[in-house]
């Protein structure tokens, strides 16, 4: 937090144990609500007083460095990731470690094609669609009728296409 590695409160740890072995592979740090409330103002303190919220080139640094660091350990995070989770090493080629490795990537991409004012601006007159939830004293509503969270709508004339596919079809620059 604030920049630097710090314990639990009061000092409190928990053992990392390998699900597959049983195995302690390590020990952690036992977070409470009050380190949760100092991690959070520390993170909202470097958002309101540094260059983090503004400077897109160091955001994007950040991004690159990240993947560079991660990418150079490959193996050992796979390895974690098996020992710490107990997944499959195929996995691990794909949604466990590499496609979130791929991510760092893309979004670095995106900030540089400056992607969020674009979606944003994309988005802002886009009407939303809401269904309200029921009250907490009736029924839950069987699956098919259950409300749903907001929706992007396409215009009438819009191709029949997923919100995605047309924002993709659209714009050109969500793939």
């Amino acid at each position: 937090m604030g920049g630097s590695l710090t314990p639990a409160a009061g000092g409190r740890t928990y053992e990392n144990v390998a699900p597959a072995t049983g195995e302690v592979i390590g020990v952690a740090a036992d977070a409470s609500a009050s380190d949760m409330t100092r991690a959070i103002g520390a993170a909202r303190a470097a958002f309101d007083e540094s260059d983090w919220a503004h400077d897109v080139g160091l955001r994007v640094r950040c991004l690159r460095q990240l993947h560079d660091a991660v990418k150079a350990r490959l193996d050992d995070f796979k390895a974690m990731t098996v020992a710490e989770c107990g997944s499959p090493v195929l996995l691990t080629h794909g949604p466990q470690v590499g496609t979130p490795l791929r991510f760092l990537t893309w979004f670095a991409d995106r900030y540089g094609e400056r992607f969020w004012q674009r979606l944003r601006e994309e988005l802002a007159d886009a009407p939303i669609a809401t269904t309200a939830a029921p009250a907490s004293s009736e029924k839950s509503a069987p699956l098919d009728q259950a409300p749903t969270a907001p929706t992007l709508q396409a215009p009438a004339s819009a191709p029949a296409m997923r919100p995605r596919t047309w924002l993709s079809a659209r714009s050109g620059w969500l793939r």
